[in-house]
């Protein structure tokens, strides 16, 4: 949608002034600057056009979040500010969002806010969590965090104690695993359609649509004990334990089982061919094995899981032409060691320990650096991302942008501001918080 692609000169003028985060939802961009006053851009139904709530916008934001279509501005006062498309209405909750307000979360089509006594707030598609009139008595006070999904929340109280709503299927119901959510629960990850709580001693526990993460029945005694994090694609979970090694499960198309890399070829040296998947044209190949150990950190696109090896080497698996293939950019990387890799919607950009950048995965997201290679070579200091973009802010200030040419991937119109940037704005992040 080429509405996502132009901003008028005004919209150009005030990005000059410095950006401190970028925003968005599917179709549109909010541009948080230094004093707190948004800009907004693209799609008018999907949040880009704030003129209703300018006023509101003009100062004293701390920070954005969004659904797929709407945005809520959190601001210094504790107040809540909404526009757009699902989400954008919060009237009826005019007077609760006024004040006292501390964090805020969202479904795909609702918001949830925290205030300063620990009662949440919900507003949006009712379906999508946005009603919690269900669960309503247990979320008057001390609830810590709030965690989403596609179409349900996931609160947990300061006892550790898990509150869930929303849609059912997708994670709102968790009755069948209630008496191991009671307590002790640290924190929670998600799929689309699927929850994973990480209890203090270190298990897991999963609710939610089963084949994308939330039955873990396969893989219940390797998540009993030693889990540190948990990551997720928009299918399955991995799991790091204090060990080293990786468990994965959930829909095997992204990710679910660390005993596959989907791949084209099957002339692959050093990992097990597994049998053809005709039914996708792909060829599984196990990296089960290089996953038993010596894992020191987790990234995800959609549909693939990459890890950083304590050598600095990579492994990845999942959906191939969503990053799951890497041994295009292991070679590339050539012994070189990578300190960091950033995800966006279907690739990877990995950040080595010469300050080089190597990208794999869909080229529409960024997989495919070839227009700006030259520039990533040398002196890059960090990555960011949208989901179809990434921009590296080299050493000397310069932000290079590469990607989706209508998501962010061509930085061509505001390239004279980016090579100006204050050190505030070049430390801007792109992407949904």
């Amino acid at each position: 949608d080429k509405r996502c692609s132009r901003m008028d000169a005004r919209t150009r003028e005030q990005l000059n002034e410095g950006i401190v985060h970028i925003y968005t939802t599917d179709l549109a961009f909010a541009a948080l600057r230094p004093h707190g006053s948004v800009v907004t851009w693209g799609d008018p139904a999907h949040g880009g056009d704030s003129s209703t709530v300018a006023d509101q916008l003009s100062s004293n934001v701390q920070a954005i979040n969004s659904t797929s279509s709407a945005f809520a501005a959190l601001r210094a006062d504790g107040s809540v500010v909404t526009w757009g498309g699902a989400g954008g209405d919060s009237s009826h909750l005019r007077w609760q969002l006024a004040c006292d307000v501390r964090r805020i979360c969202a479904t795909k089509s609702a918001f949830a806010a925290i205030k300063g006594d620990g009662s949440v707030l919900t507003w949006g598609h009712e379906a999508s969590g946005g009603d919690s009139s269900g669960v309503e008595h247990l979320l008057l006070r001390d609830v810590a965090h709030v965690y989403a999904a596609d179409a349900a929340f996931a609160a947990v109280n300061n006892d550790g104690k898990v509150i869930t709503w929303g849609c059912a299927s997708s994670g709102g119901d968790s009755s069948a695993v209630e008496q191991w959510l009671e307590e002790g629960i640290v924190s929670i990850s998600s799929t689309g359609t699927a929850f994973a709580a990480l209890t203090s001693r270190g298990s897991i526990v999963t609710w939610g649509h089963g084949p994308n993460g939330g039955d873990s029945t396969s893989v219940r005694r390797q998540l009993s004990h030693g889990v540190r994090h948990v990551f997720a694609t928009r299918g399955a979970f991995a799991a790091l334990k204090g060990d080293g090694s990786v468990v994965t499960w959930g829909s095997l198309s992204h990710g679910g089982s660390g005993d596959s890399l989907r791949v084209t070829t099957s002339h692959t040296r050093g990992v097990k061919t597994l049998p053809e998947d005709h039914s996708l044209g792909t060829i599984p190949v196990s990296v089960h094995e290089q996953l038993t150990g010596g894992v020191e950190h987790l990234a995800s696109t959609t549909a693939a899981f990459v890890a950083i090896k304590r050598d600095g080497s990579l492994v990845a698996w999942g959906d191939g032409a969503s990053g799951g293939d890497c041994r295009a950019a292991q070679a590339e990387i050539a012994g070189r060691r990578v300190q960091q890799v950033f995800a966006s919607l279907h690739a990877f950009a990995a950040l080595t320990d010469d300050a080089c950048v190597v990208t794999w995965g869909n080229k529409d997201c960024g997989g495919d650096c070839g227009r700006v290679k030259s520039e990533l070579s040398r002196d890059v200091e960090y990555v960011y991302s949208t989901w179809h973009a990434f921009a590296a802010v080299k050493k000397s200030g310069k932000v290079v942008a590469w990607g989706h040419p209508l998501h962010g991937g061509d930085d061509a119109s505001v390239a004279t501001l980016l090579s100006a940037a204050s050190p505030q704005s070049r430390r801007a992040r792109a992407g949904r918080p």
